[in-house]
């Protein structure tokens, strides 16, 4: 029989784990060395970098309590750099999906055109991008390819199967080799727009377009030995388009989609344990929507990025505040026309959406909403050259990564990272000679480092900036000799002596310079 000492011995126990869990947290470290000297009127240019064995996000501040010096500023500027080589893939790459780790570690499945159009998984191991299993490991082509990692870091790769009649098949990765989940083919029909996502019991869920039932959506998961139908097959009113799927905290799978019967307006379903039911009104989207992409944040609120036939063709995002679907920010917000449009969000949930952009030739374009508008993340249109097939995923730390078709590589993969690099900068003037105390922190949330050090700034020899003469006139038949005037000049260096000459003026021959006289 439990007491309550088996109780307190609990709370102990996790008391204990909490805190030493804390107390051997990893403290991140700097592992930039600061530049220390400058000279007047040059930029200062210090990048700084850590490195935490724990992977948190690390955050630089000013010391509380300390300034820098007026000409001095901390800087944070995003760019987008590619992750290992551009057109890592052998051969052209239709159909790119990204998915990351725990160890946030980027996995992209594709079409590969090296292989017969089967699917290829490549992961980036640190240095460069390598096959996981053998390449084109699928029993025919593929499209419609999609990847997801389950809490083991196993990966699986959803996709219609043109080796079993272009049904749906399911593969994960075993630690050695592609193995099928449960049968290959599944579905009982040709599928098309197969998307996977897991839940929080690792079960995967597939949502296709189900050429068995109308052209409905349906959603099949694997219960550990079939893959069973969740709720009814093709449980939609009718054709879809775009299918899209996500998982709440709660497991309850939501899906999005083009809608027939709703003039190829969007919809979402979710399944509600018995049946797939509406979440606000069905065709809630102004017009009809293209490639329907849906995303659920921490508050288990759904958000759906479409192609805005209603706005100009353009990226629009909607979500569902528990009682009807609200646009954030504009409507239509990107520049141009977008296809391909895929969104992911981060863990203080901003939504990010990755488009090919016809406002910028096509390439790839990312934008994030920072609370009041729709803004550019870095650089729009930051790819190479034209791109297709974009999809975008954010790691523990809030990185975006996105893997697209990269036409400027001969429609091979190409995966870029979103990257901020933290700068001191500035350029000091002569005013500013002397030496500083920059007193820097360094965060990771739970531990603070500090970056203490001095720049000096040292003094150049500056032109002088004006002469001047005390007295430009003299009487006539004066005294040789006699003193015009006294020069005197302006120089923003103090204590510097100066020496004076003629210029090769004409009547140079009747005067003289003693000093400064």
């Amino acid at each position: 029989m439990k007491t309550h000492y088996d109780n307190l011995l609990k709370y102990l126990v996790l008391f204990l784990y909490i805190g030493l869990s804390t107390i051997f947290a990893a403290a991140p470290v700097v592992v930039s060395t600061p530049i220390t000297t400058i000279y007047e009127d040059s930029l200062y240019s210090y990048e700084l970098h850590a490195s935490d064995a724990d992977g948190d996000t690390l955050t630089w501040s000013v010391t509380s309590g300390t300034a820098l010096p007026s000409w001095l500023d901390l800087n944070a500027v995003s760019t987008w750099n590619s992750i290992g080589s551009t057109g890592f893939s052998a051969s052209s790459a239709r159909y790119t999906s990204i998915a990351l780790d725990s160890n946030n570690t980027p996995y992209v499945v594709y079409q590969d055109a090296e292989n017969s159009g089967k699917a290829t998984v490549q992961k980036f191991d640190g240095n460069s991008w390598v096959t996981v299993g053998n390449a084109g490991f699928s029993a025919g082509a593929t499209s419609y390819t999609s990847i997801v990692l389950d809490s083991n870091n196993t990966p699986y790769v959803v996709y219609r199967d043109g080796g079993n009649s272009d049904k749906t098949t399911v593969q994960k990765f075993d630690g050695n080799s592609w193995v099928t989940v449960g049968n290959a083919g599944f579905s009982v029909d040709q599928a098309n727009y197969t998307a996977i996502a897991i839940d929080s019991h690792d079960s995967p869920y597939v949502v296709y377009i189900d050429y068995g039932n109308n052209v409905k959506a349906t959603v099949m998961k694997f219960d550990g030995s079939s893959w069973v139908t969740v709720g009814s097959a093709g449980f939609s009113a009718n054709r879809v388009d775009y299918t899209s799927i996500a998982i709440d905290s709660n497991d309850a799978p939501y899906v999005v989609y083009q809608d027939y019967y709703n003039a190829h307006k969007a919809t979402v379903m979710k399944f509600d344990g018995s049946s797939w039911v509406t979440v606000g009104s069905a065709g809630f989207s102004a017009d009809e929507a293209d490639y329907t992409s849906i995303a659920i944040d921490s508050n288990d609120t759904p958000y759906v990025a479409y192609k805005d036939w209603g706005n100009g063709f353009k990226a629009t995002v909607m979500k569902f505040d528990g009682n009807s679907w609200v646009t954030v920010g504009n409507a239509g917000f990107s520049a141009s026309s977008a296809d391909y449009t895929a969104i992911a969000i981060d863990s203080n949930n901003t939504p990010y959406v990755v488009y090919l952009d016809y406002g910028h030739s096509h390439k790839a374009t990312v934008m994030k909403f920072d609370g009041n508008s729709w803004v550019t993340a870095s650089t729009a249109g930051f790819s190479a050259g034209a791109v297709e097939y974009t999809s975008i995923a954010i790691d523990s730390n809030d990185t975006s990564y996105v893997v697209y078709q990269d036409g400027e590589n001969n429609d091979t993969s190409t995966v870029m990272q979103l990257t901020t690099t933290v700068t001191l900068t500035g350029t000091p003037t002569n005013d500013d000679v002397g030496v500083y105390d920059i007193n820097l922190t360094l965060t990771d949330g739970t531990s603070d480092v500090y970056h203490n050090f001095t720049i000096t700034v040292h003094n150049t020899n500056d032109a002088p900036t004006d002469i001047n003469i005390s007295n430009n006139n003299i009487a006539e038949e004066n005294t040789i000799g006699d003193t015009i005037g006294t020069l005197a000049t302006t120089d923003v260096d103090v204590g510097d002596s100066f020496t004076y000459a003629f210029c090769g003026g004409v009547d140079d021959a009747n005067f003289s310079i003693d000093g400064d006289t």
